[in-house]
């Protein structure tokens, strides 16, 4: 289905995730006993730029990183040599073509237990238990050998990230109960008649603007989002009714999601989609000026721009410094367009109708 659909432009938080990736990953490999060299410090990769996509290694960066090397580190201290760093795993026997590349992975010595580790780096919860992108990297990692199936998720910048460690520890049986699941599934996927089942995961579907099913499941959790209420609900209905909403949530935003992205491709190429418009905002202003420049200049308005770090331009405005000067100084990017209500008003203003 996602076949002849382009993927989405990639967003900035992936960009900064894979930056990220780059640095732990050659931070993990200095870890190897078969490197000569010193065990690498993630400290020392803040400022860097990762070579693969001009992402600059931020202070944030390097302690999501340090959440996530030190967890990997407390399992594999012993045998640093069995660890696997980025990867590329197949299930290829189970699943022809199927594999993955996975963050971090560490056997025993005597290969009776598994790890897998995911780091991700932003915001959507991303559990351990009942993640498929885990069960599928231990597919093809585990062994005969294999007697327990460890799956962690490192997520520092998560809505809990109180709790940024997050594991499901399986035993084999438990393991293959749910990797049988995965084998099926994909097995129907590649017949004749495949089944499509609306979820969480139809957000990063590049299909999903023209799935039947996701429209299906998005009109009828709008039925039920209008249904009323009762009061006299139970706590046990309560609950489940509260879970069928935060599920038909789930379902609308990501059907409303591939919509806005096809409205947007379709008016860039010229294409007007009645009532909307492609329009651009702007981030907040940047220095143009380099630093130093900057703080002589914050000097001549009797300000110390500085402080722990230089403030920004909406700091600075709100000490006392002229907008008129700041704005000599300052630059707006744009940010990325996103489909808006058209402005009728605003419309009738400019054609006086």
């Amino acid at each position: 289905m996602e076949a002849p659909f382009p993927r989405s432009p990639s967003h900035p938080v992936t960009e900064e995730g894979k930056a990220l990736h780059w640095a732990c990953a050659r931070v993990l490999a200095s870890w190897l006993p078969i490197n000569t060299f010193e065990p690498l410090d993630l400290l020392s990769y803040l400022g860097q730029v990762c070579p693969e996509n001009g992402i600059v290694i931020t202070e944030e960066m390097v302690w999501a990183g340090g959440v996530y090397l030190e967890t990997v580190w407390a399992r594999v201290w012993q045998n640093p040599e069995l660890l696997g760093v980025e990867k590329q795993l197949s299930a290829d026997q189970w699943i022809p073509g199927y594999s993955g590349r996975t963050d971090s992975m560490w056997r025993s010595a005597d290969s009776t237990w598994l790890s897998v580790w995911d780091l991700k780096f932003g915001y959507t919860p991303a559990p351990a238990v009942g993640n498929w992108q885990l069960l599928s990297y231990a597919l093809g990692a585990v062994t005969p050998e294999t007697e327990t199936v460890e799956l962690v998720i490192v997520h520092p910048r998560g809505v809990s990230s109180s709790r940024p460690v997050k594991r499901w520890q399986l035993t084999i049986a438990e393991f293959w109960q749910y990797a049988q699941q995965l084998i099926d599934a994909a097995v129907e996927a590649r017949g004749p008649s495949p089944r499509t089942v609306a979820g969480g995961h139809c957000h990063y579907c590049k299909a999903a603007a023209h799935c039947p099913t996701l429209q299906a499941a998005g009109m009828g959790a709008m039925d039920t989002g209008s249904a009323g209420v009762s009061v006299a609900l139970t706590e046990p209905e309560l609950a489940h009714e509260i879970g069928l909403l935060d599920r038909a949530k789930v379902l609308v935003r990501a059907r409303l999601d591939a919509l806005e992205a096809l409205a947007v491709a379709r008016i860039q190429a010229g294409r007007p989609v009645p009532g909307y418009e492609n329009r651009r905002g702007l981030a907040n202003r940047s220095w143009t000026l380099p630093a130093p420049h900057m703080l002589a200049m914050g000097e001549l308005w009797g300000l110390d721009l500085a402080e722990h770090k230089p403030l920004s331009p909406n700091q600075a405005e709100g000490r006392g410094m002229p907008r008129s000067v700041i704005d000599l100084f300052t630059e707006r990017a744009e940010t990325a367009a996103k489909l808006v209500r058209t402005d009728r008003a605003a419309a009738r203003e400019i054609f006086q109708t």
